[in-house]
């Protein structure tokens, strides 16, 4: 098994290893289809959010689907990862695949992963997260981020006349929205790279209820 501790089971008896061992195989399997299950849903979500204005979609999750636009995303994010990779992506832990289905994650550490849960090896999500921040330099990263931040925030100032500026800063300063506003960057900046990614690959299909 990689990409996990080994667990000894010569510590139990051994008439109950061989069941534990079953019990096991069939959480396993449950889990393979909980990915799966997501996935489907994950699309739909996709499919549905293209109906809606641009922040309308966050309350349809949360009145119509009782469910958190966060929530929202990160299934989008997994059936995301599915259109581009397939079937292998069922063979995730669901967190693991909701992860690696974000935009900021690079093609290469998806490639990797997924090398992985091909050849049989179990991986599991806390091996997925800490080969994710690896691949993104770590604390390496960290120690720019305040550099990359101002880089960013002159870019969009850049782009804005003054009246955009002014309406920027009293946003961010006099209402409570700015995290708002930065998960919206963030969605705006990730559909753009999705589509990006789009051109460049031919989508798997998930098996939806026709309309």
């Amino acid at each position: 098994m990689m990409g996990g501790e080994q667990f000894d089971y010569g510590q139990i008896e051994p008439e109950v290893r061989d069941r534990l061992e079953e019990l096991a195989g069939v959480i396993l399997e449950g889990e393979k289809r909980l990915t799966c299950s997501a996935l489907v849903i994950g699309a739909a979500l996709v499919e549905a959010k293209q109906h809606f204005a641009h922040g309308i979609f966050a309350r349809w999750c949360r009145v119509v689907l009782k469910i958190e636009p966060r929530t929202a995303q990160l299934r989008m994010n997994a059936a995301h990862l599915f259109q581009r990779h397939g079937d292998d992506v069922c063979l995730l832990p669901l967190t693991a695949a909701q992860y690696l289905g974000a935009a900021s994650v690079d093609e290469v550490t998806v490639l990797e992963v997924l090398a992985r849960v091909r050849r049989g090896e179990r991986v599991t999500v806390k091996w997925v997260e800490q080969t994710i921040r690896r691949d993104k330099g770590g604390s390496a990263k960290m120690e720019t981020d305040e550099a990359q931040s101002a880089q960013i925030a002159a870019m969009i100032t850049a782009t804005l006349d003054l009246r955009g500026c002014r309406l920027l800063h009293a946003f961010l300063e006099e209402r409570p929205s700015a995290r708002q506003f930065m998960a919206d960057l963030a969605d705006r900046a990730a559909t753009k790279i999705r589509t990006s990614r789009g051109a460049r690959v031919t989508p798997a299909m998930l098996s939806l209820p026709a309309p």
